[in-house]
């Protein structure tokens, strides 16, 4: 199929303004990202579900696959169930904890491809 100069110049502006926008949301869900680990304690949060089997070992399922509940973690950074929630909203909305309804609970795991796009757009800045 070929196409003529105009309608290849407007598949070609379509594909910019698209390139665009993905790279407008993809700065915009970093700037998002940066301010979910501006926190202490949500830091802390993160890095206890890196390495979930170390830090719950009284967890009834599977940390790694299935999350950790809510209360465990609000028991180990020894805050309230609702600070807790709060700050999982948080790191859920920058992606960087993925949540999944078991009965009553709510279990949070680390989101470990967004924790690699991160990295590797990091990595991009440091190239000389």
């Amino acid at each position: 199929m070929k196409f003529d100069k105009s309608t290849r110049l407007i598949y070609y502006s379509r594909y910019l303004e698209t390139s665009i926008w993905n790279f407008k949301m993809l700065k915009i869900q970093i700037v998002k990202t940066i301010k979910a680990l501006a926190n202490d304690s949500r830091l802390n949060i993160l890095e206890m579900l890196a390495s979930a089997e170390q830090h719950f070992p009284e967890a009834q399922s599977d940390v790694h696959k299935d999350g950790v509940c809510l209360g465990l973690i609000a028991e180990k950074i020894e805050m309230s169930q609702s600070t807790i929630s709060t700050y999982m909203n948080k790191l859920e909305s920058a992606s960087l904890v993925v949540s999944k309804r078991s009965g009553q609970w709510t279990l949070y795991r680390i989101n470990h491809s967004a924790l690699d796009e991160l990295i590797d757009y990091f990595q991009t800045l440091n190239k000389e």
